[in-house]
């Protein structure tokens, strides 16, 4: 069966082709009704339109890919995720530009100021991970959304009154995983938590999951610590929970600050009287997997993670897609056994 060509559906329509090509690429000059029907036409007739072609002839897309967290390794996990997608999208006439903002150098307001120069300069979209979810982050993007600009948010979410989309781990499943772990690994039951920021809503998902399942399981969370991406205060930590709780057998991260707590679980020479649980597959994990000083990890995949958001963003601008609100990776166990799968 020969290509159906614009050539074809203009014939069909007694239109002309520039007309169907306006149609098709949604420029003006084309009035609504006749837009549908050649749309309508060209799919009864089979045409399938040249991608590429289609977005040369349109407007380019900008779309700013913003990154504010605590632990490099982690993040730079999403700049990748992101720059792939943006390395497969980049025939389609889409462009990127990213910010990155390490905590120890920027602070909230650092990011709301970002934010507010993107608005000005006219993206399309942004894809977004920012490690807090405060009333004036959410405000930040609540009137970058009011300009038109698309948001997706990655590996956590900000509390928003405007409609976006999201892309994270599912800390529901990943916390009541947590518990069931130590629940199998440590024969006293006593276990205490590092609940990692208390205003990334990610962690608090975990958080709550995790006490749920907890309790459920007649496990003994002696105590929980907030480290808020601070190396220094987990690593300070350590010692309080040994002290405090002399006897406790398990601890579990929820977030990827864990290489200062198992440093110190090492500098006092308790590694393996402490059965630990992390989260994520990081270079220090990996390494603490095989020395044994982390029993398992909890993998959710900010790669991949960020390469859904970019894309499923390019969709929503380019196609009018409409992804789900909330799509939520898989949690998946890291293990000794297993460790190959996960390496780069």
């Amino acid at each position: 069966m020969p290509k159906v060509t614009i050539y074809d559906i203009a014939k069909k329509l007694n239109v002309s082709p520039a007309t169907v090509t306006r149609a098709m690429n949604g420029q003006p000059k084309v009035g609504l009704e006749k837009r549908k029907l050649i749309l309508k036409t060209a799919e009864e007739m089979g045409y399938k339109a040249n991608k590429v072609a289609v977005s040369l002839a349109r407007k380019q897309i900008k779309i700013a890919v913003v990154v504010y967290g605590a632990v490099e390794a982690f993040y730079k996990k999403l700049v990748d995720g992101a720059e792939i997608a943006y390395q497969d999208l980049r025939d389609f006439n889409v462009s990127r530009e990213l910010f990155v903002l390490p905590t120890t150098d920027h602070n909230d307001t650092d990011l709301v100021k970002t934010l507010q120069d993107i608005s000005s300069k006219r993206f399309d979209g942004i894809l977004l991970y920012s490690l807090n979810d405060t009333p004036e982050i959410a405000d930040a993007i609540d009137k970058i959304i009011d300009n038109g600009v698309i948001v997706y948010t990655m590996n956590t979410d900000v509390t928003t009154q405007n409609n976006h989309f999201c892309v994270m781990n599912n800390g529901f499943v990943a916390g009541r995983l947590a518990a069931e772990l130590l629940d199998w690994m440590v024969p006293n039951r006593k276990v205490c938590y590092f609940m990692g920021g208390e205003h990334t809503q990610v962690l608090l998902n975990i958080n709550k999951a995790f006490a749920q399942e907890a309790k459920e399981r007649n496990l003994n969370v002696l105590d929980s610590y907030y480290d808020d991406g601070d190396m220094e205060k987990a690593y300070q930590e350590v010692d309080d929970i040994l002290e405090n709780h002399p006897d406790v057998g398990g601890i579990y991260i929820n977030s990827a600050i864990s290489e200062p707590i198992c440093r110190r679980i090492v500098e006092l020479g308790v590694e393996g009287k402490i059965r630990i649980v992390t989260s994520d597959f990081l270079p220090s994990i990996k390494k603490n997997i095989n020395a044994g000083v982390v029993q398992a990890s909890i993998f959710q995949d900010p790669y991949l993670q960020a390469k859904t958001g970019f894309k499923n963003l390019y969709r929503v601008i380019a196609e009018g897609f409409t992804p789900d609100k909330f799509i939520y990776t898989k949690p998946q166990i890291i293990s000794k056994s297993n460790l190959t799968f996960f390496d780069d």
